[in-house]
């Protein structure tokens, strides 16, 4: 399950049962994750959280739950 529900629904073209029902071990290169979703997350955690994302720390993530543990890990 998602625990950063409302930043998944913000950046990622899903309904909020999609989001609900993601594999957290779903890659994140089969989806909609590529430079616009990335400004986005940037954008909202900044806005949002007051938080500054790195956007190599971004680079590296593989799966929904990598950025999960991301986002909970700045919040």
């Amino acid at each position: 399950m998602i625990a950063n529900k409302d930043i998944f629904l913000a950046i990622f073209p899903l309904s909020e049962q999609e989001v609900i029902e993601l594999d957290p071990d779903s890659l994140l290169d089969d989806t909609a994750w590529d430079s616009m979703a990335k400004v986005m997350l940037i954008s909202e955690m900044s806005e949002i959280h007051d938080v500054l994302v790195e956007a190599d720390a971004l680079d590296i993530l593989q799966t929904f739950k990598d950025l999960d543990e991301l986002i909970s890990s700045l919040t």
